[in-house]
């Protein structure tokens, strides 16, 4: 049975410098799309509505690569202070402008491995669970892309800083599952990691 996406939002966070890999990690290409229109291809082509994006550093720069997306995107002007300060700015505005959703996929760009059926498997996890949280299991932790139920909604919005969504994950052990995407380990931070994705990533 597929899983019903009504009324799942997806929140994209991708505010960051990239201090560590010296360049916008949002537009390093792998074949002919940047990791930015991967992931926010990978949103769409999930079902999910709305879809927002959270931006910041290079805001008028990165925003170009997605213009003609049906998305949202929103200018964290405090990205400088941490992811949390992204949450917090995408589910303030999911909150205000659309009052029926029941749950929001948090994703990153930088997950090359990703694709629109471990957020399908999210849901569905959350159908057959009932679990407000529905994180995914690589290594040894529990991350993103992770689902919240709009029970949790109140407390994302309070997210600050480096604090991240990692904090209530942590929090709500009763209620929280989880999906296994081993591929999830692999992120986009540093010049090396760079390296291994143009040999791996076609």
């Amino acid at each position: 049975m597929l899983p019903n996406k009504k009324n799942t939002a997806i929140l994209l966070l991708a505010a960051g410098a990239s201090a560590r890999l010296g360049q916008p990690k949002q537009l390093i290409k792998f074949g002919n799309k940047t990791l930015l229109e991967k992931a926010t291809d990978i949103a769409i082509d999930s079902g999910c509505e709305p879809v927002i994006i959270t931006l910041g550093a290079y805001f008028e720069k990165i925003k170009k690569a997605i213009k003609d997306k049906p998305v949202y995107m929103l200018n964290n002007k405090r990205w400088e202070t941490g992811m949390g300060s992204s949450v917090a700015c995408g589910m303030e505005f999911l909150s205000n402008n659309f009052i029926n959703i029941d749950a929001v996929v948090l994703m990153v760009c930088d997950q090359p491995f990703l694709n629109e059926n471990i957020i399908l498997e999210l849901i569905k996890k959350r159908e057959t669970t009932g679990k407000y949280i529905i994180a995914s299991k690589y290594k040894n932790t529990l991350g993103v892309p992770a689902l919240f139920d709009k029970n949790i909604f109140p407390e994302l919005i309070k997210l600050n800083g480096k604090t991240g969504a990692k904090k209530i994950i942590s929090k709500y052990k009763s209620q929280l599952g989880y999906i296994d995407f081993p591929e999830g380990i692999y992120d986009l931070d540093t010049k090396e990691d760079l390296i291994f994705f143009e040999k791996n990533i076609k």
